[in-house]
């Protein structure tokens, strides 16, 4: 066993958490979810002393910054419905200011709780139903090749409302809202992955900046500045490395990836 000194030491290294912060925006971009599920469970387990409010702000900053450069990285690759993303964000606001103003009086063993079962759950359908996306070849924008104007999902008004109550979730868990706005866009809006994944990373980086605001309005960044600036310059570089990653890979994989991941972290948290 590593000692504690030791062990505090290594937790704290700049190394070392630029190296999370890599690998959180990696696998965040690649599936499309912002690395905010990956990154509030890890904070949880090694910093025991922060309190659930500071958690969620230093996820939700990591968050922006990821999605931001995940973002721009699928622009390039031209996959982002801006369109959707922005329905997306904007829908999110209610919920995010909402949650953003609950988190601080929520306990933290209730806290840990719900967001394992949550995690679990969704987890559970990713994996089990990959492939219930839409098949429809898109020309990178979310318009089907050959139409001149965007093919929005006729149930767009229920994604719509499912997506003010991802924004309530992402805020109160501090991750994002791209666990759920992945799945959103592809089971119940038809996405292909590809798309959806890229839409969902630009719908995050927008909700994302909003909740950063209104985290330093409140003061919640006080005292995790450096966590945050040695976590997020990794998940920076990181998310370049998702988005050249995603070409690789067969929209499945990523599915159940995130599926696989959100598992992982879900049963980590009860145990």
């Amino acid at each position: 066993m590593i000692p504690a000194v030791e062990t505090s030491a290594l937790v704290n290294n700049p190394v070392t958490l630029g190296a999370l912060g890599m690998l959180v925006g990696g696998i965040g971009t690649l599936v499309g979810a912002g690395g905010g599920f990956l990154l509030v469970p890890v904070l949880l387990l090694l910093f025991p002393e922060l309190e659930p409010a500071q958690v969620t702000a230093t996820s939700l900053a990591v968050v922006a910054l990821n999605s931001t450069s995940g973002s721009m990285a699928y622009a390039r690759l031209g996959r982002v419905d801006f369109g959707m993303g922005w329905r997306l964000a904007l829908a999110m606001i209610p919920g995010v200011v909402a949650g953003v103003s609950l988190v601080s009086y929520i306990p933290r063993d209730l806290f840990q709780k719900f967001f394992s079962v949550l995690l679990f759950t969704l987890a559970a359908y990713l994996v089990a139903k990959p492939e219930k996306g839409s098949s429809i070849a898109h020309n990178g924008k979310g318009v089907p090749d050959g139409q001149q104007e965007a093919a929005y999902p006729v149930n767009i008004p229920i994604g719509i409302g499912l997506s003010a109550a991802a924004g309530f979730l992402a805020s109160l868990l501090g991750i994002g809202g791209g666990p759920f706005h992945v799945p959103l866009l592809i089971y119940i809006l038809r996405y292909p992955v590809s798309i959806a994944t890229a839409t969902s990373q630009f719908a995050l980086a927008v909700m994302a900046w909003g909740a950063v605001l209104l985290h330093l309005l409140r003061g919640e960044y006080s005292g995790v500045w450096w966590l945050l600036a040695t976590v997020g310059s990794g998940a920076i570089i990181g998310a370049q490395a998702g988005a050249r990653l995603s070409q690789r890979v067969h929209d499945v994989f990523i599915v159940r990836a995130l599926g696989v991941v959100l598992g992982t972290v879900a049963l980590r948290l009860i145990a």
